[in-house]
């Protein structure tokens, strides 16, 4: 079962023969290189993701995590990776509102473009999300076009077009608009003076001012980067720090190399900010752009219902190709056996599974498959959390 290629996960639980994992496959033989992974506490699903890690590494995978409860930084820095510890209040180094060239394609031919319109997009979102979770709605169509013009005359000062040269000058890049910029443009609008006041708090100084900023931080080559949150204590504050982190790797992290570098953005706890719809539907656009680049997004949570339980949890599921499901509570264990049709006797495996047991399933394939670490690796791949 599994590939013929990949990394060695672990065994099949009935015949004993090796479990192959291989994301990046190419389409032929698995659709998108996306993993979805649920269990219960204790069900070895970090433990999981720190080992595909770890062997997807050894291929040359990079991966970036976001990570809730900073489980992952004893394993980023004995893998000597790079670590972002994200506070309130204090300024993280990514600027929200800088813009890099990123690789597409036009008329059967890859280029380099600025593409000004989807960093305005993604900070609409953004905005949106914040307003929509903190006040009950979010922003309006008039709202929405206000950031834009604003934004786009930011840009067009800064003489950034969809040239990659644009952004530079001299060899060196220029200052980008900043949220304190796009706060003072919207304030002196006729109709923003509301939206403007409402930003401050996401300003320099402010208590969610960790993206108002010149870009300070530069991703090193290294092959594991995370972004730890726990000393940011309140929901609201991670979060605007989740959106506004996967935005920034989409465009840093996700798209650098396209296809012929392997990537992979993994959200682990992904349940906390699922009930907010805005993050699950950001997610599930991640996976669709981030196919055409070569970047897997892993979402793991240890509530399976919270996301079959919405349109937009249900989406970011269907986005990938590849389904692990471990130990599940009573309950968790029916819905996965419904959700996935499963058989009566995979719901038995689920409900009663040691750590490490569960369901793998591969483009429509499924495996009962125990994840087994070698010996050697556990001691990096064990849960510490700092």
């Amino acid at each position: 079962a599994g590939h013929v290629s990949g990394v060695a996960l672990g065994r099949n639980v009935y015949n004993g023969t090796m479990v192959f994992l291989d994301r990046f496959a190419g389409e032929r033989a698995v659709p998108n290189p996306h993993l979805f992974v649920s269990g219960m506490t204790g069900s070895g699903k970090s433990v999981t993701l720190r080992l595909l890690t770890l062997l997807e590494a050894d291929f040359g995978t990079r991966t970036a995590f976001v990570d809730p409860e900073n489980e992952y930084a004893h394993f980023v820095r004995r893998l000597d990776g790079q670590s972002v510890f994200l506070e309130p209040g204090r300024f993280s180094g990514m600027n929200v509102l800088d813009v890099e060239a990123e690789v597409v394609e036009e008329g059967g031919v890859w280029k380099e473009k600025v593409n000004v319109l989807d960093k305005i997009s993604d900070v609409q979102a953004w905005l949106t999300a914040v307003f929509r979770y903190n006040a009950g709605k979010g922003l309006e169509m008039r709202e929405l076009a206000l950031v834009e013009e604003a934004m786009r005359e930011l840009y067009r000062e800064r003489d950034v077009t969809e040239d990659p040269e644009s952004l530079y000058e001299g060899g060196v890049k220029k200052p980008m608009p900043t949220l304190t910029d796009l706060q003072a443009r919207l304030s002196q609008k006729p109709g923003a003076r509301e939206l403007a006041d409402s930003m401050m708090p996401l300003l320099a100084g402010g208590s969610l001012g960790m993206f108002d900023g010149q870009t300070t931080l530069k991703l090193a080559d290294a092959p594991l980067i995370g972004f730890h949150l726990k000393a940011i204590g309140s929901d609201f504050a991670r979060f605007v720090a989740v959106f506004a982190v996967l935005s920034w790797l989409w465009q840093k992290f996700a798209q650098k190399g396209g296809k012929a570098l392997k990537k992979c953005v993994a959200v682990d706890e992904a349940w906390m900010f699922l009930r907010h719809p805005d993050v699950a539907g950001y997610l599930e656009v991640l996976a669709r752009r981030g196919r055409k680049h070569g970047c897997a997004l892993t979402v793991a949570t240890q509530r399976f219902e919270e996301f079959t339980s919405t349109e937009a949890g249900r989406a970011v599921i269907e986005s990938c190709a590849s389904i692990l499901v471990l130990r599940q509570e009573d309950h968790a264990a029916d819905a996965a056996v419904d959700y996935f049709k499963l058989s009566g006797g995979c719901k038995r495996l689920l409900a009663t599974a040691t750590p490490g047991k569960g369901i793998l399933r591969v483009a429509g394939v499924t495996t009962a498959v125990q994840i087994e670490p070698a010996l050697f690796e556990w001691d990096l791949v064990e849960t510490k959390v700092n």
